[in-house]
């Protein structure tokens, strides 16, 4: 009895507490998720802006710009890969479709995003191997302050 009244509660709470949801709320959300879990830390684009009052040498400068010829090309096939089992899982379930290609689906959707998150912390490893201590702290501050 106690359960049913905790999920009555649980269900109202949702229902009436403003959390509906419509589906294209619902899939601009899911997008916002995805972005947001997949790219936890970016500095690559402050970097990139504030070359200048981080005072760079010319060697720095010619690394970061050689590394983001390769790096968002790399980034983004994963994204798109993402985007793709996505589309797909959402089918299969939609369609109740096969239950080991979707739980296969889920696997691979996590093992992208687990990269993604990898990939954002050997970005920040390669920046700081690349700066001084007290450029990748001003870089980590004007980071900071520009993701309030």
């Amino acid at each position: 009895m106690k359960i049913h009244a905790l999920v009555l509660a649980a269900f109202t709470t949702c229902a009436f507490g403003g959390a509906v949801i419509l589906p294209a709320q619902a899939e601009t959300q899911a997008h916002k998720a995805t972005a947001e879990s997949a790219q936890i830390v970016d500095l690559m684009p402050v970097l990139l802006h504030h070359e200048q009052s981080l005072k760079f040498t010319d060697d720095q400068k010619k690394f970061f710009a050689a590394w983001m010829k390769k790096y968002p090309p790399r980034r983004a096939e994963i994204e798109q890969d993402i985007v793709t089992m996505r589309t797909q899982l959402r089918a299969l379930i939609l369609d109740g479709g096969n239950h080991a290609l979707r739980d296969s689906l889920v696997q691979q959707l996590g093992a992208s995003h687990a990269q993604l998150l990898m990939m954002s912390a050997l970005d920040v490893e390669t920046i700081q191997e690349h700066v001084s201590k007290e450029q990748f702290k001003q870089l980590v501050a004007l980071y900071r302050q520009q993701t309030k």
